[in-house]
């Protein structure tokens, strides 16, 4: 059996590489057992009780994961799920920028793919959530190119190149990025086989 071959079950293994290689590079604790920089939450809380045990080493490493992460979006999330636990629903964001409605703030509240970081301790799923959207990203891009009668090694090492290259490990530094750029690719993939379908209904015509 051929990775690049023909036949579902190569279509399905390079798939299942490419999710494999999504969890190995966003969640390297799971292999290696280094987590990502600044996922520590006294890091983005002033007024968490071990924030006054930073070390500037600690703050330094805090600093290498984006800021928008560790001082916005983390928190403002966090925040929204213990007022959810509690029986309430804020439409006021106070963690971004000098405040803002949640609605338009940079904290997706209302994106389901990251509710696991609203949770109590939710800041421990980061990794978890990063790597399924890259791996959401690399399969995208796979059946993107795959949908435009691109071969499936053209398609693997696409779908590779965008998930696991340098342009979505920074994007993942954004939480609101990173979903976008991890949903682009399947909306592309729905838009060009609607674009298809029309062409072919208009020649049958």
């Amino acid at each position: 059996m051929s990775l690049f071959g023909t036949g579902r079950r190569e279509g399905i293994l390079a798939v299942v590489v490419l999710t494999l290689l999504a969890f190995t590079v966003q969640s390297p604790a799971w292999i290696t057992g280094a987590k990502r920089a600044g996922l520590r939450p006294e890091a983005a809380d002033p007024a968490h009780p071990k924030a006054a045990t930073m070390g500037p080493r600690d703050h330094q490493a805090a600093k290498r994961e984006a800021a928008v992460n560790q001082t916005v979006v983390l928190p403002a999330l966090g925040a929204f799920g213990r007022q959810l636990r509690s029986g309430e629903a804020s439409l006021w964001n106070p963690k971004a920028r000098f405040g803002e409605p949640f609605a338009v703030s940079g904290a997706p509240v209302y994106y389901p793919g990251y509710w696991p970081l609203m949770l109590q301790g939710g800041h421990r799923f980061l990794e978890l959530v990063l790597a399924l959207h890259a791996a959401i990203a690399c399969m995208g891009v796979y059946r993107m190119l795959r949908a435009t009668t691109l071969t499936r090694y053209a398609g693997f090492v696409g779908g590779a190149s965008y998930g696991l290259g340098f342009f979505w490990l920074a994007a993942g530094d954004r939480l609101p990025e990173a979903a976008a750029a991890a949903l682009i690719p399947s909306m592309l993939e729905c838009t060009w086989r609607v674009r298809v379908k029309r062409n072919r209904d208009h020649t049958v015509a």
